[in-house]
């Protein structure tokens, strides 16, 4: 059955990845802050987007109130949308704690919190949140990222509670190291070998967006068998 798909941070990586996959049979809400990126998108895939920051929530809600008056429902919200700060911590910049805190976390609540008034008067709705193994684990010179993603974590527990009398899920996914660009937009050149391939997470939220919808998996973790 067709679904009706908002993707955050669609207009690369991860992002882009799902939104090209799942539009050949589903309804795809494009949403990142790349207008260039997001019209080839669409013209390539049929998808409708939205030009959208997730920091800014005022936004956000008019995106999803559009959507909803196209769409009339919103089934899934992928999170997907992510920036990486790396290094000491005496070494990073104010803003850039900022940036990475106000896109990982308070914009991912952000998204979340736009889309749960339609859930709940749907009384069935699929909030997937693109995690991190940094959201379980610690590493040096990762205090930032690793803190925003932990505060996914606690976000996502609470929230699977919190509206499941609604029939709303929230499931957590957990990929390792992804074959995406997100070190090369921070300048660095990492080794892809033991990457996870963006068509294995394809498959994974796939069959996450399939279970039937009184089944939910509340976490998953993914990862390369090498890495």
């Amino acid at each position: 059955m067709e679904k009706v798909i908002c993707i955050t941070g669609a207009s690369d990586g991860l992002g882009e990845a799902l939104a090209r996959f799942f539009s050949k049979e589903n309804r795809v809400i494009l949403i990142a802050r790349n207008e260039a990126k997001l019209q080839k998108i669409a013209q390539e895939t049929g998808a409708k987007y939205y030009v959208c920051d997730v920091t800014n929530h005022t936004a956000l809600e008019s995106v999803m109130k559009s959507v909803i008056a196209e769409n009339k429902r919103i089934d899934v919200l992928i999170n997907s949308a992510g920036l990486l700060v790396d290094g000491e911590l005496s070494n990073c910049d104010y803003d850039e704690i900022k940036s990475l805190i106000d896109v990982n976390l308070t914009g991912l609540i952000y998204s979340a919190k736009s889309v749960v008034p339609y859930m709940k008067k749907q009384k069935q709705g699929l909030i997937i949140n693109i995690n991190s193994q940094a959201g379980f684990g610690a590493l040096a010179e990762k205090s930032i990222y690793n803190a925003s993603k932990w505060g996914v974590n606690g976000f996502s527990k609470c929230l699977q509670l919190e509206l499941s009398k609604y029939g709303i899920k929230v499931t957590d996914v957990f990929p390792g190291r992804m074959n995406t660009k997100m070190f090369e937009k921070i300048g660095q050149k990492r080794n892809m070998d033991n990457a996870i391939k963006l068509e294995d997470m394809i498959q994974i939220i796939d069959f996450l967006i399939t279970l039937p919808k009184d089944v939910v998996i509340p976490e998953i973790g993914v990862k390369h068998i090498n890495n």
